[in-house]
């Protein structure tokens, strides 16, 4: 599957398992992925979310409010939750919606504010984003506006 990604999604995909085990949790959420997606830094969804001036300390706040679920134990493997496979299989469709023929950033970002649900999407709007304003955001930047 992961041949698909380009290799600034790759990217995201070991920081937010690297914000997972910072945090000492056995799962990898579309909380980690959203954190992931902005700390990748240069991709169209790093774009988007600098756009709207989201930071990565404002999203790290949102998830300090939220309860760490499934502690990491010695020799445990951090484990996608429902809801990340979930995003990974919408941005599949996402890319190809939109003709692209790779995974992007900003198609692992639609696909969450597609989802309209999960830690992350809550976290978005908890920090004031209108997700009909991000998609915008992100086709703006696709379509060099």
């Amino acid at each position: 599957m992961f041949e698909k990604f380009t290799e600034p999604a790759r990217l995201v995909l070991v920081l937010a398992q690297q914000a997972a085990t910072a945090r000492n949790e056995g799962h990898l959420g579309t909380e980690h992925l959203l954190l992931a997606l902005h700390r990748e830094g240069q991709g169209v969804a790093a774009q988007a979310l600098q756009a709207l001036e989201i930071s990565p300390d404002a999203i790290l706040a949102q998830l300090h409010q939220v309860s760490k679920a499934s502690p990491l134990e010695p020799g445990d493997e951090v484990r996608l939750t429902p809801h990340a496979k979930k995003l990974l299989r919408l941005s599949l469709r996402e890319a190809k919606e939109l003709g692209h023929g790779l995974v992007g950033t900003e198609h692992l970002l639609l696909a969450l504010l597609r989802m309209g649900d999960g830690r992350a999407f809550q976290c978005l709007k908890d920090l004031g984003v209108n997700p009909h304003q991000l998609r915008q955001r992100i086709i703006m930047i696709l379509s060099g506006v």
